[in-house]
């Protein structure tokens, strides 16, 4: 957690651009080779959306090296025509687990369930495919990547008293 917080690249640059930097940090302190693929003409993608999108990859790779022992990382940045949709993926050839069997927050194991919950502030969806011995693909996708999730948030009227 402290390590994501002081090592998160700058999210005022390209979404691409702040991946391959998370990336090339990753690869830098673990053994795992991480390729990196950019599919699509990228497009603005706010600042929030980047962000949480970097820490579901971010934590996507660590997974597979610390839980699945992964020597290969392939994440896939996909970007849709006239930017209505971006995708990430992150999949890795490591050990693999049942999904719905691994271990949750009552272990102790916040990962996958804070994954999904950054996905769902963005109003996006988010998907694990996983087997044992066959490795493991983490999926998320936000529509409209360009406008601020706040822009969605319903106004909320409050009288504070002083």
């Amino acid at each position: 957690t402290v390590w994501s917080l002081r090592a998160m690249p700058d999210v005022h640059r390209p979404l691409q651009e702040s991946l391959a930097e998370l990336l090339r940090l990753l690869v830098d302190a673990h053994p795992a080779k991480i390729e990196f693929a950019t599919v699509g003409e990228p497009c603005m993608v706010d600042e929030t959306v980047s962000r949480q999108l970097l820490l579901v990859v971010q934590e996507g790779v660590l997974n597979a090296v610390h839980h699945g022992d992964a020597k290969r990382i392939d994440v896939r940045l996909e970007f849709e025509p006239a930017g209505q949709a971006v995708h990430v993926a992150v999949r890795d050839d490591g050990g693999g687990f049942t999904v719905g069997l691994q271990p949750g927050p009552a272990l102790g194991h916040f990962g996958i369930q804070g994954m999904r919950e950054r996905v769902d502030s963005l109003d996006g969806r988010f998907a694990i495919e996983s087997q044992p011995g066959r490795g493991t693909t983490v999926r998320a996708s936000v529509m409209h990547p360009g406008r601020s999730p706040a822009d969605s948030w319903p106004a909320v009227e409050a009288e504070v008293e002083a």
